[in-house]
């Protein structure tokens, strides 16, 4: 095995470990900065060995941190110290990802075009 085909399955373990290990909230509750940060450094590995992740990114206006009113009549916004990334948005990120990776690795399908008889 190459050195590169070893550091995609070890990609491929730890996105889907992260997957399998995600909290079963609700999808508008906001991630922990630890969880977000593996799934961008996993990106940031598919990245180094040339796999286009563009389609997979967070995008740059979630990865602060959340603020929220905690004053009405100064208007003080306060930092929650957690991301803006949601649990939904984040499991359909790696749901993607997960796929992406399942539809490349698999055997080309026979090309059929019509019905298939009962026979078969």
């Amino acid at each position: 095995m190459t050195n590169q085909n070893d550091k995609l399955l070890r990609v491929y373990s730890r996105l889907r470990g992260l997957r399998h290990n995600l909290p079963d909230g609700h999808p508008d509750y906001t991630m922990n900065w630890p969880q977000v940060r593996d799934y961008m450094q996993i990106l940031e590995e598919l990245e180094s060995i040339g796999i286009d992740i563009s389609d997979f990114k967070i995008p740059d206006e979630l990865l602060s941190n959340q603020t929220t009113m905690s004053n009405y009549l100064t208007r003080e916004m306060v930092d929650t110290g957690r991301p803006k990334v949601t649990e939904g948005y984040i499991k359909s990120k790696i749901d993607a990802l997960l796929s992406y990776f399942e539809l490349t690795t698999a055997p080309a399908p026979k090309s059929q075009i019509g019905f298939r008889s009962p026979e078969e």
